[in-house]
């Protein structure tokens, strides 16, 4: 091979080398590089565990965005730690306080009610102890039990309910303070209280465990606005858009309505056509 052959050949075989050398880090930048979907973080009220965790199963299986769902006790909804981040917030009742808005920035337009919740008294299924009125529950041997309303909407909403009908002074000092909604439900089902003040729809939660004594339209002062609310800063915009006008879809109401929400105020005239609409528990 003469000088001019061996020249040309050597170019060959560096041209050669380089540009596998090229390929190579290309194609190991491209597998270094992460691959990111669509996804969203939601932070819930606890109170509302199945309904938001079947919505989100849903909104995943038909969009492929990927969804991570938090929950919080009514107390902590607006109350993130140190480096957590949050696109939707769904709280069990609209009331939010300046001092809780001080804590966490949301978007103060893109407020959006999900379904409302009727307060009544809860009883374990078949009614063994026959309560059917607010008077019964003044019986002391009425083991009547509410949710902590130090950290629960439904403790404030309860604690509410029996002051303002003007019986909490008769049975104050029997009362049982259950943790939460959940353990309310719970406990009443397994008949370890004769009552409770609950909502309407804890049996779908109990799967018939309990049953409801509807109060009169009068004993009811209020009710519960669900309502879904977008971080000022979500961690993904795009997606925090997308789901909270999923949230306004009939697909998503029907969920809520499966779980016993009522979704209209024309629903709410059947059994609470005085009360007020969310808002703070007085």
């Amino acid at each position: 091979m003469n000088s001019t052959l061996k020249s040309i050949f050597l170019q060959l075989t560096v041209l050669a080398c380089g540009f596998s050398v090229l390929n190579s880090c290309s194609q190991g930048s491209k597998e270094k590089e992460p691959t990111r979907g669509g996804s969203v973080i939601i932070k819930a009220d606890v109170a509302l565990r199945p309904t938001i965790l079947e919505l989100a199963q849903n909104y995943q299986q038909e969009t492929a965005i990927k969804v991570q769902v938090k929950f919080a006790s009514s107390q902590d909804m607006l109350v993130d730690a140190p480096g957590d981040s949050t696109d939707i917030y769904i709280l069990a009742n609209d009331n939010i306080s300046s001092s809780m808005l001080d804590t966490v920035s949301l978007d103060p337009t893109s407020k959006r009610i999900m379904g409302y919740m009727i307060p009544c008294i809860i009883v374990p299924q078949h009614n063994p102890a026959l309560v059917t009125s607010l008077a019964d529950l003044t019986n002391n041997n009425v083991r009547l039990g509410i949710s902590d309303p130090h950290s629960d909407v439904l403790g404030q909403f309860a604690l509410e309910i029996l002051k303002t009908n003007q019986v909490y002074d008769d049975l104050s000092d029997h009362l049982v303070i259950a943790s939460s909604t959940q353990d309310l439900a719970e406990r009443t089902a397994r008949k370890e209280l004769d009552a409770a003040i609950g909502w309407t729809l804890f049996p779908s939660w109990t799967q018939g465990g309990t049953d409801v004594v509807l109060l009169a339209a009068s004993e009811i002062p209020r009710i519960a606005a669900v309502c879904a609310r977008r971080s000022q800063v979500p961690v993904d915009s795009v997606q925090a858009a997308k789901l909270m006008t999923y949230l306004g879809s009939e697909r998503a109401l029907d969920v809520f309505r499966k779980w016993g929400y009522l979704i209209t105020k024309t629903d709410i005239e059947m059994y609470a056509s005085v009360a007020n609409i969310g808002g703070t528990p007085e």
